[in-house]
């Protein structure tokens, strides 16, 4: 899928408008934005992700931004609809701090408590300070991105995870026996 600059550019204001001390510092034109809607060939993580996020226009610009990685997404727009959704079998989960009703943290901490969501990569996103990065780390979250999220940077993360599944998904095939021995 190929994009123009218009068709993403003003809902990505809108979308930051909503963190106003952020939007001041963001170059509209910052390579990573455009570098990561432009690697659609280039990454294909194949990863399973469930994005948390309340923000409509958000939801769509992030949702296309992990597309380009290779990501299929489900979205979950509030903490009650994540937790139900969670038992799809994720790979990872990005989750908003910050949701009405149930917030970010409590989604996290009510995850991890559950056998099959003690593993599950967890990234938090999130425009307030470091003590809310420590608060989020605390409750299980496994890394925190300040908002508006570098492209890049998510990529890259996304890809360590990718390449963790891989390794995990290889030592499962090996540790499986082989038909006809003993």
């Amino acid at each position: 899928m190929q994009l123009r600059k218009q068709q993403y550019i003003h809902p990505l204001r809108i979308c930051l408008s909503s963190h106003e001390e952020d939007s001041q510092e963001l170059n509209i034109n910052q390579p990573d934005v455009i570098t990561a809607l432009g690697e659609k060939k280039t990454l294909n993580l194949k990863l399973k992700l469930l994005m948390v996020e309340d923000n409509k226009i958000c939801q769509a610009i992030q949702k296309l931004i992990l597309e380009s990685f290779g990501c299929s997404v489900d979205i979950a727009g509030s903490g009650e609809k994540a937790l139900t959704m969670f038992s799809n079998g994720y790979d990872v989960i990005i989750l908003d701090v910050k949701l009405p009703g149930i917030n970010g943290i409590e989604v996290s901490k009510a995850i991890r408590k559950l056998g099959h969501g003690k593993k599950i990569p967890i990234i938090g996103l999130t425009s307030e300070n470091t003590e809310m990065h420590k608060e989020c780390l605390a409750a299980g979250y496994n890394q925190v991105i300040a908002k508006p999220a570098n492209h890049a940077q998510l990529a890259k993360i996304l890809q360590t995870y990718y390449k963790e599944k891989q390794r995990d998904n290889e030592q499962l095939l090996l540790s499986r026996p082989v038909k006809g021995t003993i």
